[in-house]
């Protein structure tokens, strides 16, 4: 019908996300970065078990609180920054008394 009116972008301008994002590779999880435990749920989710002083970090990952589990989740393709952060912070920690995180690599 001419002049329909739509809520719906042009074709050309929809879709959930670019090319370059959906082929980027997924991030390996280590199973632990100090305090911090992770494990996955399915393919799209990271399970994220941390003492109360990362919380602000989950947020900003967009992590969603589990308080039955007492757990965060964290898509998959956001846990990338997470991952760095925590190994910027809490690795030298750790160093400095002489335990090296790395070891189960």
């Amino acid at each position: 019908m001419d002049g329909e009116v739509t809520n719906r972008s042009p074709r050309d301008r929809r879709g959930s996300a670019s090319a370059s994002q959906r082929d980027q590779p997924l991030v390996d999880v280590p199973p632990s970065i100090g305090p911090v435990v992770f494990g996955t749920l399915g393919v799209g989710w990271v399970m994220v078990q941390c003492p109360s002083q990362y919380d602000g970090l989950m947020r900003r990952a967009g992590g969603v609180w589990e308080p039955a589990a007492r757990q965060w989740l964290v898509e998959r393709r956001r846990i990338g920054p997470v991952i760095r952060e925590l190994e910027r912070t809490v690795d030298p920690l750790f160093r400095r008394v002489g335990i090296n995180l790395e070891q189960g690599k």
